[in-house]
């Protein structure tokens, strides 16, 4: 949330720039290309589902709802 915010600072609050992202948790022995690859998939389901979204743990939600989560 820290990062949304930060970035609707930084684009003075742009109605038409978006943040979406896709977060992954991981065990730390993972292997980070498999992680980094999970992630991108994340991120490009937030992206299908519409502007300014955030997957995790398979769901994706718009950022509001994310904050009440």
């Amino acid at each position: 949330q820290r990062l949304r915010t930060e970035f609707k600072r930084f684009v003075a609050d742009r109605n038409d720039i978006h943040f979406s992202a896709g977060i992954e948790v991981i065990n730390p022995s993972f292997p980070l290309r498999i992680a980094v690859e999970r992630a991108e998939e994340a991120l490009e389901e937030a992206k299908t589902q519409g502007k300014d979204r955030i997957t995790i743990f398979g769901t994706t939600v718009v950022w509001n709802e994310f904050v009440n989560l």
